[in-house]
């Protein structure tokens, strides 16, 4: 049984009498369409915070020259420091960013839910008020990282202070290693608007992404049509 942690609670009381519609399934996914309900049994316990396990960064830092930090640039050198200089503003063409914790957080872990091709190192950042990025590594044949893929993810930072509404999450569920991100689309005194739930790794098809979207408004079927479009350009 999964211990009930301080996040747990303050997720389901968060989303305590609210009622959310599922708005979006990635039917032409393998995963969704081996999974029959996924999404429906997902929401369900979400709610109610069962069968939760939050897993936890082995870096958690809002100060780009944190020695653990430095560490991970160092042992992977390369694309990894570029991801990171990118979401700290130090690129020309980026602004410089003032965090809130979290900021950085790295994950080193079996993260694609395939085990055989070994542990893949993950990084979390908060880039603006808009949007969050996780960037997913492996290690080549010669230590240096290669990114395989990214997703962005709702902003946790809003005018350089935490959002409690929102939030992205590493999460074990039923097996699998999934991102949890929820999201108040900037109208805080609303709460919690959207629950989005994603995936890393090749069970989604081509590439990771989005597995299932709720929203406390039901989603009519041209939205979802558009939607879909706007998921396959993504």
């Amino acid at each position: 049984m999964v211990q009930e942690t301080p996040r747990h609670r303050s997720v389901r009381e968060r989303l305590a009498g609210r009622t959310y519609y599922l708005g979006q399934v990635l039917s032409d996914s393998p995963f969704t369409q081996q999974r029959p309900g996924f999404c429906d049994q997902f929401l369900t316990d979400w709610q109610a915070q069962r069968h939760i396990t939050y897993v936890d960064p082995v870096v958690t830092t809002n100060d780009y020259h944190d020695p653990a930090l430095l560490a991970y640039t160092r042992r992977f050198e390369g694309t990894l420091r570029r991801v990171i200089d990118f979401y700290a503003g130090l690129e020309p063409s980026q602004r410089r960013v003032d965090y809130a914790p979290p900021g950085f957080r790295i994950y080193e872990r079996e993260f694609d839910n395939v085990p055989e091709n070994g542990r893949e190192v993950v990084l979390f950042a908060d880039h603006s008020t808009t949007y969050s990025g996780f960037h997913m590594f492996r290690p080549d044949d010669n230590a240096k990282l290669i990114q395989i893929q990214s997703m962005i993810s709702p902003a946790t930072v809003r005018d350089g202070v935490h959002n409690q509404n929102n939030m992205a999450e590493v999460i074990r569920y039923r097996g699998y290693t999934l991102i949890v991100g929820m999201d108040d689309y900037r109208h805080p005194d609303e709460g919690v608007y959207a629950i989005n739930l994603y995936m890393f790794g090749p069970l989604l098809g081509q590439k990771g992404g989005l597995v299932c979207r709720f929203s406390q408004n039901p989603i009519s079927p041209a939205d979802a049509v558009f939607l879909k479009e706007l998921e396959a350009k993504e």
